[in-house]
């Protein structure tokens, strides 16, 4: 006779049953790792969102915790967080987002199958489409071929879009004051010119240094570091030490034009940046390549964008802001079922 074990906890914020059949007879065939409101997440399309978070995992674990990423790494406590738990929790976490959503377009009849299974079967639809326009020399937006993740987001990408444009005038209220209200209450963050700010950097090279010379050379380079920013904290005369050939002054400009490079080049130096006052100078910033100090030497308030002029811009971002609230909603409401065998069954790769 088959026993069902139940278990209540949290999850990620989720309000989850933990569920598992304690039976010799255990059928084979039960691979759904969670239920959503009764509707299956299979252990595939899990592991394929395990996969897609793994490497941010790695990188949130590495940097938060300085360690070294090893074949251990998967199952070592840090400060009560074990990777491999967070990184299915928040797997988990994104499936459940993602079915709701799926469930929601079948709800309104924008999609009918929302199996794994049915996935695969349009995945593969559509690359037999694309490989044979490819052959006729027709032009086609890539990828010429999907993978079942990209597959999983380009699917869902348009199915939001469609159930936004079902909920707008229905349930999401896009009238003209509810657009200025949302404008008045995030216009700081979502309307706003970046701030312009002008830095110059001092570093002391030490990128050539023998290995074995390195760890000396460095604590050299901090040392008359150190002394180049006493003297232009106190006003004093520091042209001899900037003067040296190691010492490398650079002036950067991050304003509205410079997003990308801001964030995926100068990511310290911004960070670093925002927390100065004109005319002051950060503590010493250590990089490979040797250390670092920054002197703020302008800052400017971005201005705003005026709401005649980004009312468009208004309008999507209220959209969006209203669907994820119904999202969330739908999320916290929901009836999440995992089956705790299969759940665990799933290794993360090293």
């Amino acid at each position: 006779m088959k026993q069902i074990i139940f278990a209540t906890v949290f999850i990620s914020g989720l309000l989850v049953i933990f569920f598992g059949l304690n039976c010799s007879n255990h059928s084979p065939d039960q691979t759904d790792v969670a239920l959503v409101n009764e509707e299956s997440i299979s252990k595939q399309e899990f592991e394929l969102i395990v996969n897609k978070n793994r490497n941010d995992v790695i990188d949130y674990f590495t940097n938060k915790y300085n360690v070294q990423y090893d074949k251990n790494f998967w199952t070592t406590d840090l400060d009560g967080e074990q990777p491999a738990e967070f990184l299915k929790e928040k797997a988990l976490h994104e499936c459940v987002r993602i079915k709701i959503q799926q469930m929601l377009a079948r709800d309104k009849g924008i999609v009918r199958d929302i199996s794994y299974s049915a996935l695969l079967d349009e995945m593969n639809k559509e690359n037999k489409k694309r490989k044979q326009a490819v052959q006729s020399k027709r032009i086609i937006y890539e990828p010429l071929e999907f993978d079942e993740q990209n597959f999983l987001y380009y699917q869902l990408d348009k199915i939001i879009f469609e159930i936004k444009a079902v909920f707008v005038g229905d349930i999401f209220d896009v009238s003209e004051s509810n657009l200025k209200q949302f404008y008045d209450n995030n216009k700081d963050d979502l309307f706003k010119e970046k701030e312009f700010i002008k830095i110059r950097q001092i570093s002391i090279s030490v990128k050539n240094e023998e290995k074995k010379k390195f760890a000396e050379r460095y604590a050299d380079a901090k040392n008359d570091l150190n002394q180049v920013k006493r003297a232009l904290e106190t006003d004093r005369d520091s042209s001899e030490l900037l003067s040296r050939d190691n010492v490398v002054i650079q002036d950067f400009v991050f304003d509205e034009s410079t997003p990308f490079i801001d964030e995926k080049i100068n990511y310290k130096l911004i960070q670093t940046a925002l927390g100065l006052k004109p005319g002051k100078i950060s503590e010493i910033i250590e990089h490979e390549t040797g250390p670092f100090i920054i002197k703020c030497l302008t800052r400017q308030e971005g201005q705003y964008f005026p709401y005649e002029q980004v009312t468009e811009i208004v309008r999507a971002n209220y959209i969006d802001y209203c669907y994820n609230k119904f999202i969330d909603e739908q999320i916290k409401n929901a009836g999440i079922k995992i089956n705790k065998s299969v759940y665990q069954s799933v290794v993360i790769p090293i």
